[in-house]
């Protein structure tokens, strides 16, 4: 399943006033029922939209053993981390919808996706502006991306934004370092601070 192509039929048939928050709301419903609509019974029967094969290229971590960097003090002890193992941080406008190339070029790391969250941001955030920024795990030298912290954030981009799926990301590199390799050390330093995993 493919969240780009069927929103962007949706999109390509509505007449989009993003003024109008109203007109948004419509288009961001036909695309949340459509979404809905398209998810399998293993899908729905586990909430996850990993389930059944999805989310292909998933690192299989657990979602209580991600990191949970979604407030300020959380977000200055992960910048000293980086900044005292040599990790880079630029941030750069990156498109929601790569999560449904083929292949994808950005994955998640964790492997369940929460279908009643993608609802949530799809209905009351899809409009304001990204409080935690997405953070995710690249290289200089792939096209590749990893999510490290706003999955369901993606996701819900991915599902029912029209128009510009861009958002402000968070990546994270280091020379010579593969995308992958870095996840895990990142995952290694990260557990230096127990207090960024708070489901553990």
């Amino acid at each position: 399943m493919s969240f780009n192509t069927y929103s962007t039929e949706i999109c390509d048939k509505e007449e989009i006033i993003h003024k109008d928050n109203k007109a948004n709301e419509k288009i961001r419903d036909n695309l949340l029922k459509t979404y809905k609509d398209r998810l399998d019974s293993h899908q729905l029967q586990h909430h996850n939209f990993c389930s059944n094969g999805h989310c292909n290229g998933n690192l299989a971590k657990p979602r209580k053993k991600m990191p949970q960097i979604n407030n300020e003090k959380h977000r200055t002890i992960f910048l000293q981390l980086l900044k005292e193992h040599q990790i880079e941080k630029t941030e750069e406008l990156i498109d929601m919808s790569r999560v449904n190339a083929h292949p994808p070029t950005i994955l998640p790391i964790q492997n369940e996706i929460n279908i009643e969250k993608i609802e949530e941001i799809c209905q009351k955030y899809i409009f304001l502006p990204t409080v935690n920024p997405v953070i995710m795990v690249g290289s200089k030298q792939e096209d590749l991306l990893y999510i490290l912290d706003g999955h369901h954030t993606v996701y819900a981009n991915a599902a029912c934004s029209c128009g510009d799926t861009r958002r402000s990301v968070w990546i994270l590199s280091k020379p010579n370092v593969s995308p992958k390799e870095l996840v895990d050390q990142v995952f290694t330093i990260l557990h230096e601070e127990p207090t960024l995993f708070p489901s553990l």
